[in-house]
Formats: structure tokens, C-alpha cells, sequence
């Protein structure tokens, strides 16, 4: 591990949602969803986040804005931010495995780029 000191490396996280099989990928501070079926990529800024209800279920700081935009650029904030507090690659996995079994995921599979796939228990 102490030669990546510094270094960023890519961690790829792989998990069924619903019917849907889909991958993150965790560049240094950078998150990346995919859908597998597709084969689209999109930033969290791109997603979908959600009703409102549940949105202020989750951050009642928020519960001011109205506009559902600002709602989600608000959202995009606090991800990016909660993002950036880890210092680490494998701990911003951790929390986003964490994150996705909260939310219906079932994680399969984590795999840092230059290494064998691992099975997530």
C-alpha cells in the first residue's frame, strides 16, 4: 500500500438494483455510476435523487428550497462533500457499500483496477 501513497487508483464497485445491474467507480474524489445494460455514464449531479419527501427524510436541512433544481444541486453538494471528507478510496467504497444496502442494493462485487474481483459479503 505504500506505493500508492499520493496516488489515486480506481476502485469499482458492482451491485444489483432492483432488476438492474449497475457499477460505481471511485476515481481519487470522482464517483461514477453506470448502468451495465447501457453501458451510460453518469456523475451524481446526473441522477435521479429522489422524491422530496424523502430527500428531507434524509437532510431536514434542506427542507427550505422549494425549487426541485436547487434541491438537487443541494444534494449534489452534500454527496460531493461527504465524498471528499474520506481519505480514501476503499473507505469512500465502504461508506457507498454501506450507502446502496441502506437504499435496496445488493453489492456483488469490489474490484481496485489492476487486481482480481472480490466478492462483497
Amino acid at each position: 500500500m505504500e506505493r500508492n501513497r499520493g496516488k489515486k487508483i480506481t476502485i469499482q464497485l458492482t451491485f444489483d438494483y432492483g432488476s438492474e445491474r449497475k457499477a460505481i467507480r471511485i476515481i481519487g474524489d470522482n464517483v461514477l455510476f453506470f448502468d451495465l445494460e447501457t453501458n451510460m455514464m453518469s456523475p451524481f449531479e446526473g441522477l435521479k435523487v429522489g422524491s422530496r419527501e424523502n430527500i428531507i427524510k434524509e437532510f431536514p436541512d434542506l427542507s427550505e428550497i422549494k425549487d426541485k433544481g436547487e434541491l438537487q444541486t443541494a444534494v449534489a453538494r452534500k454527496f460531493k462533500d461527504k465524498i471528499k471528507g474520506f481519505k480514501t478510496e476503499m473507505e469512500r467504497a465502504e461508506w457507498m457499500i454501506s450507502e446502496l444496502k441502506n437504499m435496496g442494493g445488493k453489492p456483488l462485487m469490489i474490484q481496485r483496477m489492476g487486481s482480481r474481483p472480490r466478492l462483497i459479503k
